[in-house]
């Protein structure tokens, strides 16, 4: 069963936030759990790392997690990018592949912290700016809490960029995170923040976002956020369809 699931998440990439736990695994589990899902993304005024003109993006790709209890969650993630410029030039290619763990140090009724990490690899293009051509670490710190409905969690981060611009050169990002969640039955919702502060080559980018999950083992969620800096996107709206091998349930059963 194990090695069913290993090899279910390789043969479909997830995109989560990789160097932190996702609240909707259970931490509390005792057995593995995968979430996964198919989605598309839109952003309007995205300006990427290290550039500095506007696009809209269209991104397809998948998102979930794996849980392998007691401590460890793993997350893979890859998408195909479609970015159209001011003058209405478009370039269209496979996104960077992200890979990640996020690690239980500590776990107390519905409380938990822990470690993670994540590595971007180079292999978007460069020369058409979907990506930088640079391998990136981010490294942090996450922890949550969970009782009855509600569930809330946070991360601090480090995100080592590769800079596209400069050989052999890199910008530390500071990565702020932070959901709440309310789960009941066949639907959730769920409010968020999350900010890269500015640092030595890249202006701060900050969102808040809201989202919803409808269904069970199979579900539809979409999703939207607001920029509220100008190098962050205008604003995004996302659509996902997934499984999972569990159903949104209380706290207070696990």
């Amino acid at each position: 069963m194990l090695l069913t699931l290993i090899l279910l998440l390789i043969a479909l990439p997830v995109k989560a936030e990789g160097w932190r736990a996702d609240p909707r695994c259970d931490p509390q589990a005792s057995t593995p759990e995968i979430r996964v899902a198919l989605g598309g993304l839109w952003e309007e005024g995205l300006v990427p790392p290290f550039r500095v003109a506007e696009r809209s993006r269209l991104s397809l790709g998948a998102q979930g997690c794996l849980r392998l209890p007691p401590w460890l969650q793993l997350s893979l993630a890859w998408d195909w990018l479609r970015d159209e410029n001011a003058i209405g030039e478009v370039t269209m290619g496979p996104g960077d592949f992200r890979l990640g763990n996020a690690l239980y140090a500590w776990r107390w009724r519905g409380a938990w912290l822990g470690l993670g990490w994540m590595v971007k690899l180079p292999n978007a293009r460069d020369e058409g700016e979907l990506g930088t051509d640079e391998t990136d670490v981010t490294i942090g710190i996450h922890g949550g809490w969970a009782g009855g409905p509600w569930a809330a969690s946070a991360g601090l981060g480090l995100s080592i960029q590769g800079n596209p611009l400069r050989f052999a050169n890199q910008d530390d990002v500071v990565l702020v995170e932070g959901e709440g969640l309310w789960m009941h039955d066949w639907l959730a919702l769920d409010a968020t923040v999350s900010a890269a502060l500015q640092s030595d080559r890249n202006p701060a980018r900050i969102f808040v976002g809201l989202g919803a999950t409808l269904g069970g083992r199979w579900f539809l969620r979409p999703h939207g956020r607001l920029g509220l800096t100008p190098a962050a996107a205008d604003g995004s709206v996302g659509l996902e369809l997934g499984y999972r091998t569990w159903t949104i349930r209380p706290s207070s059963s696990r």
